[in-house]
Formats: structure tokens, sequence, C-alpha cells
């Protein structure tokens, strides 16, 4: 009776629709991950998840790691608004190294009108470039090459039609370079 009163309380789900797997090293984690699906999560698994809040992180590893992650980490948030409070916060200490590109989508057609985000592929209505932010592939693109889905890159260089980034200037060209790429460069001459 307990279980089905908490299962009530529960007014929002989430969808998880990429399958990752873990290393063997990461045996218990797989276990926690298992648990979760099948909904036998135990105190222990519970327990052990907890351990990964920041602030416990912060007492067992140090500012400098709490830096590195946030730096480096790929953050999963409860709700669209808590992302967003994020990402604002990331947009502005970007913006004191390097100017923002606020790009807007640009929909042709009867067929474009009140596509949502959904439904274009999670692509969003508005996004914010600048060098040095992070691009994450959604799609493969050449797996051969390493251009493959999840693959994390850094947009380095962003190409306008007019001399410096204003605020009805759409870059006409993103060029962001991936670690783990094997393939030719676009344009030999970048980096």
């Amino acid at each position: 009776m307990h279980g089905a009163l908490v299962w009530k309380e529960f007014n929002e789900a989430v969808l998880l629709k990429t399958v990752v797997r873990q290393a063997e090293d990461q045996s218990y984690f797989k276990n926690v991950l298992g648990a979760l699906r099948e909904y036998k999560l135990t105190q222990d698994h519970a327990t052990w998840l907890q351990k990964f809040q920041w602030g416990d992180l912060l007492k067992s590893h140090g500012q400098s790691f709490i830096d590195d992650m946030d730096e480096n980490s790929l953050f999963v948030f409860p709700t669209h608004n808590e992302e967003w409070l994020h990402n604002k916060t990331k947009i502005l200490k970007a913006n004191e190294r390097n100017p923002i590109a606020k790009v807007d989508a640009i929909s042709h057609g009867s067929h474009a009108k009140g596509v949502s985000s959904e439904n274009a592929k999670g692509l969003l209505p508005t996004v914010y470039l600048c060098i040095g932010c992070k691009v994450m592939l959604t799609t493969n693109l050449h797996v051969k090459l390493a251009c493959s889905m999840v693959q994390l890159g850094r947009l380095s260089k962003l190409s306008t039609l007019k001399a410096k980034l204003q605020k009805d200037c759409q870059p006409v060209c993103v060029m962001v370079k991936f670690q783990k790429y094997t393939g030719p460069p676009f344009v030999k001459t970048m980096m």
C-alpha cells in the first residue's frame, strides 16, 4: 500500500531514449541503473548515488575537481527552467571572454510553422553560440571518422558576412573541432 501511495505522488515521467553502455569497471553503476529501470532501487543504491551531489564531491575531491566537472561534464536537469538557468549562467560567463551570437532558427514554408523542438529532433528556436562553447553531435555523420552521436566538440570558428558579430548578423558557417575526429580538416588553414 505504501508503494502505491508513493507512486501516486509522481506527476512527471522521464523518457530516456539513448542507450549508453557501461564498461566492466562500472559494474556497480550498471547495477544501480538496472535497479532504477526495474523499480528495485535499494537503500544502498540511494546512499551510493548521494555521493555524487555537488556538496559531497566538493568535500571529497576539492574545488579543482568541481571546476573541472563544471567545465567538462554534461548535466541533466529535472526541468527546462533549471536547464535554462544553468545555461544562462554559462552564457554570461562565456560572454566575458568572447561575444555571444544569438542565432534564431529560420523556417521556410507552410510545413515549418508551429514545429515544436521535439518534432524538430530537439532543435531549439534560439541557440547561443560563442568561440569555445561545447557542441554535441546528436546524429551519426561519419562513424568511421569518429564523427558520431554523443561526440563532444568545441566551437572553433564562427563566420559571418560582416566583420563583427552584430545583433542581426546570422553566422553563415559554424566550425566545430571534435577531438576524436580522424578525417581531413574541412579548411586546411583553420587553427
